[in-house]
């Protein structure tokens, strides 16, 4: 048990993204830890051929955590992916969700040459909710959304809540070649 739970904690970070198909079973087990630490790992392996099987195992899902990390994971493994684009969106639509809705936003930068797509974290962007402000944001910055520095910008300057300013300046930081590891602590704040 505990060398698995190690082996997933590292595959992520140090394996190929073909390496998908060794653990993408775990997704299975009963065992909540190990599906949300397979979810995190194949977020961080993002393989586009992992999408169809995360796509199947999303609808599934019972507990939120392990649900909102096979989201993030159809995000980055399906980037540019119409299908995968369409769970993000639709779990950004799902208000009983925050959860869910937050998550969307962190991994949907990497669709933001989509016009729907870039529509939603424009409205996140200027709601009234400070952490859908904050997820858009780091969303952008997580994508490298370089395109799209000059519309943050325009929101950072004009954000009055001082914490959404600090995030949105370390966001344009990123997007200005700065290191995103700058935004871990935010990522994992908003992101839970």
């Amino acid at each position: 048990g505990d060398q698995l739970v190690r082996l997933l904690k590292a595959v992520g970070g140090a394996s190929p993204s073909n390496f998908w198909t060794t653990i993408d079973n775990f997704l299975k087990s009963s065992d909540d830890e190990f599906r949300n630490l397979t979810a995190v790992a194949l977020e961080q392996l993002a393989a586009p051929d992992s999408v169809k099987v995360l796509k199947s195992h999303f609808g599934k899902e019972k507990s939120r955590q392990v649900k909102k990390n096979i989201l993030r994971a159809i995000g980055v493994a399906g980037a540019e992916n119409k299908a995968a684009r369409s769970i993000i969106t639709k779990a950004w639509k799902n208000s009983k969700e925050p959860l869910l809705q937050t998550n969307a936003l962190l991994v949907l930068g990497l669709h933001a040459s989509d016009k729907k797509a870039l529509a939603i974290l424009e409205e996140a962007l200027s709601s009234n909710n400070p952490t859908h402000r904050q997820a858009a944001a780091l969303g952008l910055a997580f994508a490298r959304a370089k395109d799209h520095t000059e519309m943050l910008r325009g929101y950072a300057e004009n954000e009055q809540e001082p914490e959404c300013k600090a995030v949105m300046k370390r966001c344009l930081k990123v997007l200005e070649d700065g290191a995103l590891s700058t935004l871990a602590d935010d990522f994992a704040r908003i992101g839970e």
